[in-house]
């Protein structure tokens, strides 16, 4: 190894210089042996230490591997249980529709309550709904009705009004939003879709006033 690496070889070489005479063996062959005190503990092992992490291989630092995006990637489908939920939506809702009908064609009169609304009476009132679709006006009553001023009665209150033998047992309830120019009656587009539009003709109608 000495031989191979200089740098061992030349602080060998410096050690060896300073070296520490202890003693001298003379032999009656004309041989002697000289005995020296050299320190090869510290610098020697350090010398050679330094060689071989000079030779030691540096260590490769690995790259993170580029994480490429999977094209191949399904998208996850709505869960079973989703999927139900989005059955039972449905069918609520289409239920709700048929209650709708249902109630149409069940009721026997139509109750509009405009209490608060400043309402003032008359004997053909016009009733629209909040999208301004004419729900009801004096054309669409029948005409015998007309002549006789039985288009539609008042009442104080709800009870005498589902009480009376106008709108009889099963009178649909609906709340005025709003009156417009003191004697036009607003109602929701939803109310509208509950009413039975035959009952306008038939005069089944009771207005609830203050």
């Amino acid at each position: 190894m000495m031989q191979s690496v200089p740098e061992v070889k030349t602080t060998v070489e410096g050690i060896i210089k300073g070296m520490k005479r202890i003693d001298t063996k003379y032999y009656s062959d004309g041989g002697v042996d000289v005995i020296v005190q050299v320190d090869l503990e510290g610098m020697m092992a350090s010398t050679v230490a330094k060689e071989v992490v000079k030779k030691a291989p540096a260590e490769k630092k690995e790259e993170p591997a580029a994480v490429k995006p999977d094209t191949n990637v399904k998208k996850e489908e709505p869960k079973k249980e989703e999927k139900k939920e989005e059955k039972k939506v449905e069918a609520k809702k289409e239920e709700k529709k048929e209650e709708k009908k249902v109630e149409s064609a069940d009721t026997t009169g139509i109750i509009i309550n405009v209490k608060g609304h400043s309402y003032q009476p008359v004997m053909f009132p016009r009733i629209l709904d909040d999208k301004n679709n004419e729900i009801f006006a004096l054309e669409k009553a029948d005409q015998s009705l007309v002549n006789e001023g039985k288009v539609v009665s008042y009442y104080l209150n709800e009870n005498a009004a589902k009480n009376s033998d106008r709108v009889k047992d099963r009178p649909v309830v609906i709340n005025a939003v709003s009156v417009r120019n003191k004697s036009e009656i607003i109602i929701k587009s939803d109310d509208a879709k509950r009413i039975n539009r035959e009952l306008f003709k038939t005069g089944k109608i009771a207005i609830v006033v203050d």
